[in-house]
């Protein structure tokens, strides 16, 4: 028998911040709403993926930018669709409020927007979309702390047999968040035209630089002189060969109980460790949601540009005496008052992963009475198989390498996978 066509193609732009829930919804949408979802990379082989689907709902992880690429090709050969804002990005820094904001009318007048809470449907609102146009769904990320769904993950014993750690040892785990040491010229300008001020965008980036090399020393003599297993992990969009330069540059190689990995999900290594500090990274909210110590790593102060509210509502490590007198004490309850503001704002009205099915399906809904019960294509697939096959050609013949990082590459096999895990956990 053939599969069932694609009610809706949802893309996944990170595997470890996105494929986790988007295989959950993939569950829930055939067993609550009779609907079944493609899960596809944004990343690569988007004319396959045009080729081999005809949807009725499009959802992306991010719609602030009418020209993206990958959001602009879909739009050509899919014009009648139905497109959704995922929006796996929504508590901001002050520098990247203007830079997220929706850019272009389709974006602010065509999409509907999935919201946390009712903080991201008033920014939506402020920078021109319709408020009728804004779902408040909660936090699907911050639901997989929760029960079912947080029986999902590996445990701590699977997490040390794989990474050679001593799980009879305290885990500190410090998932980074300096991604703007890391951003090319390019992106710093982009900034700029998309309304930061250059001097606070370069200092941004500047500023990241630094704080991640003391931080790297703070770590490094941690492991060295108490009994913790220290766990870095890179953000899943630093390339971990270029994360690995600036730490040697700080600490030389990684060895002995300081450990790089990036491997996994946030989720899971903070499901399994005993403390977890780290910059200024949403990752602190997530363990705050998990019930676990939390603290804010800051070598040096913030600057006005990159703070939010939140940082307020956790402790902050200003030395590398205050982080080892840290370990010493394990931060009880450090996690209640931010806690208690993520799960207000951001999980107001029951399981956000199950609304958010809903929605989606109310949104299949949608597009069948928009177009008569039937969502024609705008270019024809065979048009999309010609550019896949052109740019195969072209990529064998110059050898070139396909833009998106590597670790961000899945197959439908991965899919299948993770949805069956999903299938078997959740009924």
């Amino acid at each position: 028998m053939a599969p069932k066509p694609a009610d809706i193609v949802l893309y996944v732009g990170h595997i470890a911040r996105e494929l986790d829930v988007s295989c959950a919804l993939r569950h829930l949408l055939r067993r609550d709403h009779g609907l079944e979802m493609a899960v596809c990379s944004i990343n690569f082989d988007p004319y396959g993926t045009i080729a081999a689907h005809n949807p009725k709902v499009v959802a992306v992880p991010w719609f602030n930018e009418d020209q993206d690429v990958a959001i602009r090709k879909a739009r050509k050969y899919w014009p009648h669709a139905v497109y959704l804002n995922l929006a796996y990005e929504q508590v901001f820094q002050n520098i990247n409020k203007e830079v997220k904001k929706p850019h272009g009318n389709f974006a602010r007048d065509e999409v509907l927007h999935h919201a946390w809470g009712e903080f991201y449907a008033e920014y939506l609102v402020g920078y021109g979309v319709g408020r009728d146009r804004i779902r408040v769904n909660g936090n699907p990320s911050y639901a997989l702390y929760q029960e079912p769904y947080r029986r999902y993950f590996p445990d701590r014993a699977e997490l040390a047999g794989a990474h050679g750690l001593d799980p009879g040892r305290p885990w500190l785990f410090v998932p980074e968040n300096y991604g703007a040491a890391f951003y090319p010229d390019a992106y710093v300008d982009q900034m700029v035209r998309w309304g930061a001020p250059a001097e606070q965008a370069h200092g941004y980036r500047e500023f990241a630089r630094r704080s991640l090399a003391e931080m790297c020393r703070w770590l490094r003599q941690a492991a060295d002189e108490t009994e913790w297993e220290v766990v870095l992990r890179p953000r899943p969009y630093t390339r971990l060969e270029a994360f690995l330069e600036r730490v040697k540059e700080s600490v030389g190689e990684p060895s002995g109980r300081f450990r790089v990995i990036q491997q996994g999900t946030v989720r899971e290594w903070i499901l399994a460790s005993d403390v977890v500090m780290t910059s200024y990274s949403t990752s602190l909210i997530e363990a705050a949601v998990a019930q676990k110590p939390i603290a804010m790593i800051a070598p040096e102060p913030i600057p006005d540009f990159v703070h939010n509210a939140w940082y307020d509502k956790v402790p902050q490590i200003e030395s590398q005496p205050a982080l080892l007198g840290a370990l010493e004490t394990r931060l009880p309850f450090s996690w209640g008052e931010l806690h208690a503001w993520a799960v207000g704002e951001m999980m107001p009205s029951g399981d956000p992963i199950a609304n958010m099915a809903a929605w989606m399906a109310d949104a299949v809904g949608l597009a069948l009475n928009r177009s008569g019960g039937r969502v024609v294509r705008g270019k024809s697939a065979w048009d999309a198989k010609a550019h896949q096959l052109g740019r195969a050609v072209k990529g064998a013949l110059t050898h070139r390498a396909d833009k998106a990082v590597a670790h961000d590459r899945f197959d439908q096999a991965e899919v299948e996978r993770r949805t069956e895990r999903w299938a078997r956990l959740l009924g």
